[in-house]
């Protein structure tokens, strides 16, 4: 978690790895990135957060430092360099 971006994560042998995509705290849970009305919101049961284009390039640059931390960890754990770079095009899935 960083600040209100979440994401979930489950213990591998290889090392961590994310469950789904991030998404953001709302309370006590994660509101997940949906289309609605023409619109991207988050949703989580019946709350709803509008996610602005501030808030969709946050969670995009929150995914890949994830991913990076991730594959670097990943890395490690199989006795590979540490020296993985983030691929600067990768998009929200």
């Amino acid at each position: 978690m960083r600040g209100r971006y979440i994401a979930l994560l489950e213990a591998t042998p290889e090392g961590l790895k994310m469950i789904g995509t991030p998404g953001w705290r709302m309370g006590e849970v994660m509101g997940v990135l949906v289309e609605e009305g023409g619109r991207q919101v988050f949703r989580a049961k019946s709350e709803t957060v509008e996610a602005t284009p501030e808030r969709l390039e946050e969670l995009r640059r929150f995914r890949g430092e994830l991913d990076l931390l991730l594959l670097r960890g990943i890395a490690k754990g199989l006795g590979l360099p540490e020296n993985v770079e983030r691929d600067p095009g990768r998009e929200l899935e």
